[in-house]
């Protein structure tokens, strides 16, 4: 996993953790994580578009091994 490099990677790793955590607490914390990096609304929903298509893609390439 590559090092986010701004805020908006940053946010998009954690909303992304929060997708595939396991428990809620773990959800929570990777909701208010993303959620004190200061993205504008418009950026916030960017971010978790590309969050859930990035978990989508994950799971695709595990279900066709």
């Amino acid at each position: 996993m590559n090092t986010p490099q701004n805020a908006y990677e940053a946010t998009v790793l954690a909303l992304s953790l929060a997708l595939t955590a396991e428990t809620e607490e773990q959800v929570a914390e990777c909701v208010d994580i993303a959620a004190n990096f200061g993205l504008t609304k418009e950026e916030m929903d960017r971010a978790k578009v590309e969050a859930v298509t990035a978990s989508y893609q994950d799971i695709k390439i595990w279900s066709d091994k």
